[in-house]
């Protein structure tokens, strides 16, 4: 999550998607990965992950949230 903070898009997405290969049942690494991808202009492969993070949790509205600016969009 530093990485994103500190605006190290690539950074952040190899590191998520490493820690989504060690936990893939943790949304929070999935959602990140999403979010890390929909900030680097990368809407439509975010929104795969805003998806996955939802099968994960259904509760997780951070994720709904984003999926939902995303098909606004287009």
């Amino acid at each position: 999550m530093i990485l994103g903070a500190t605006e190290d898009p690539a950074g952040a997405e190899q590191a998520f998607r490493e820690a989504i290969q060690r936990d893939p049942r943790e949304a929070r690494y999935v959602y990140n990965l999403g979010l890390t991808l929909q900030r680097a202009n990368r809407p439509d492969e975010a929104a795969v992950y805003f998806r996955k993070t939802l099968e994960l949790n259904p509760q997780f509205t951070p994720a709904r949230d984003r999926l939902r600016e995303i098909e606004q969009k287009k």
